[in-house]
């Protein structure tokens, strides 16, 4: 259950796992931002290297996630000896590139307006 851990940590771990397919990504995210009101993370989805804040991601759809608390910084599965505890849980939607480029809208230049 995530909650409030008690210390300080700056090892985390994502885990994203498909719900389509079951299939689970680990990533270690690159913090930007940590300090005891929020903590900014960032992770690229096009390649994998996940000690290097990059995740493979390949299909479009709904993921669930869980970020993790950690000793280590080089571990990719949460055990009882490297795991400090669950910070959150959610969903995230990755959408295909194609959502994300800008349809090219072509007017036609042979009306003649009237008023």
């Amino acid at each position: 259950m995530p909650g409030y851990l008690n210390g300080h940590f700056s090892n985390y771990l994502v885990i994203f796992k498909e719900m389509a397919t079951g299939e689970e990504f680990a990533v270690k995210p690159l913090v930007t931002l940590d300090n005891e009101r929020q903590t900014i993370m960032q992770m690229a989805t096009n390649a994998n290297v996940p000690l290097l804040a990059q995740v493979l991601i390949k299909n479009s759809g709904l993921y669930t996630y869980t970020i993790w608390a950690m000793q280590d910084d080089d571990q990719l599965i949460p055990d009882q000896q490297n795991a400090l505890g669950i910070l959150e849980t959610g969903v995230a939607r990755f959408a295909a590139e194609e959502a994300w480029n800008t349809p090219t809208i072509s007017m036609p230049d042979n009306v003649v307006y009237y008023e």
